[in-house]
Formats: C-alpha cells, sequence, structure tokens
C-alpha cells in the first residue's frame, strides 16, 4: 500500500476513533481500543479498494483513448494517393494555358530533333517553305494524337494498379482514398478526351486555312502575281 493510502486509512481511523470514546462510571472518559482498532482496519480495506478501483479507471480511460486513437487513424489523414499517379506528362502533351490561341504553342513545343526524325521517317520534306510548313504541322498533329494515346494508356495503367492496391488496403480510409483516386483517374480521361477533340478541331480547321494559303500562291504563280 502507497503513503497516500496509509494517510487516508489513518484520517478515516482517527477520525472515527475520535468518536468511540466511552465515560466510566467515574465520569472519567476511556478509550475501546478493540473497536478503534477494527475501525482502523476496515477503513484501511476501503481506502485499499479505492485505490485499487482508481488505478482501473486510469487503465480503462488509457486503454480507451488507446482505441480511439488507432479507430481516428483508420477513417482519418490522407494515404497520398492524390499525388502518387500524377505525371506531368500526362497532360502536358497539350498546352494548359487559357489564353487566346494558346493551343498554337504544340508547334513550339515540339522537339526540332523528334520533328526531323520524323520528316525522315515518313518522307515529308520540301524546298518550298509553306510547303515545309504544312508538313511540319501534320507531323506535329500526328506526334500530338500519339502523346494523347500513350497518356490514356498510362492513366488505364495507374487504374489497374490502383485496383490492385485496394485489395491490399488495410483501412476503410485507405480504400477511400483508393476509391476517389480511381474516380479522378476515370474522369481525367474523359476530360483529356474532350481536349485532344478540341485541339485536333482547330488543327483540322488551320490545316484547311494553310491549304487555301498553299493553293493561292500556286494559283498566283501561275497567274504570274509573283
Amino acid at each position: 500500500m502507497n503513503i497516500n493510502t496509509r494517510v487516508l486509512a489513518l484520517s478515516i481511523a482517527v477520525a472515527i476513533g475520535s468518536t468511540s470514546l466511552t465515560a466510566s462510571a467515574t465520569g472519567i472518559p476511556t478509550v475501546d481500543v478493540a473497536s478503534i482498532a477494527q475501525m482502523a482496519q476496515n477503513a484501511i480495506q476501503q481506502a485499499s479498494e479505492a485505490a485499487a478501483q482508481l488505478e482501473q479507471a486510469k487503465r480503462a480511460i488509457s486503454e480507451a483513448q488507446s482505441q480511439f486513437d488507432k479507430t481516428k487513424s483508420m477513417i482519418t489523414g490522407n494515404s497520398g494517393y492524390g499525388s502518387q499517379y500524377n505525371n506531368k506528362d500526362l497532360t502536358d502533351y497539350l498546352p494548359t494555358s487559357t489564353t487566346m490561341n494558346s493551343w498554337e504553342k504544340i508547334y513550339d513545343q515540339m522537339d526540332s530533333s523528334t520533328l526531323q526524325g520524323m520528316r525522315d521517317e515518313y518522307g515529308l520534306k520540301s524546298d518550298e517553305p509553306l510547303q515545309q510548313e504544312v508538313f511540319d504541322k501534320k507531323l506535329t498533329h500526328l506526334y500530338t494524337t500519339e502523346a494523347a494515346y500513350k497518356a490514356n494508356n498510362r492513366r488505364i495503367e495507374n487504374i489497374t494498379a490502383l485496383q490492385a492496391e485496394a485489395d491490399q488496403a488495410q483501412t476503410p480510409q485507405e480504400k477511400q482514398d483508393i476509391a476517389t483516386r480511381i474516380s479522378t483517374e476515370q474522369a481525367a480521361i474523359a476530360n483529356e478526351s474532350n481536349r485532344l477533340a478540341t485541339a485536333k478541331e482547330l488543327m483540322n480547321r488551320q490545316e484547311s486555312l494553310y491549304a487555301q494559303k498553299q493553293n493561292k500562291e500556286f494559283d498566283d504563280f501561275l497567274s504570274g502575281k509573283e
């Protein structure tokens, strides 16, 4: 028994003892020692039981806090799936700027060595500058479409990997994060399809304008205007 328990028991015993005085026939108070001893023993027992109950209550509180922390970690927090599958290559094949005609930056972004390799591969070369520009735009369109196809396949691979990770998820929060990331990938596929369709429409219109310009220059040449 610790010191605090003994002090408590002694205090109780003294308090009880003070009420255990009896008067003798001569009027002089006497003390019932046996009664006080029993009361003191009872007080010590009660104090010991109270201390044990207090310790039990402390352990229960500690266990409840531990369980709460464990449960909280399972249903809160972030598993990091939001950035795990991010890759700039999945979106940067098309310009993301919102300024007017920003889509035309695909031509500026086209790597010169890649473009030269495609010229050689497809035999699209011309000594006439306007014709070569038309060829280069067609090659850039092809490269952009191929990049979009690769990005779409990467996202499908991401979804497949996430589905596999979902089978191994240990907590509800982790499962929810994976489900959210899969939904994000699916939405991105649809969004990128819309972006590519819009870009292709703009590229086709520009290509048509260049063809008209090319035909006009040829007509001017035939008519001797140049």
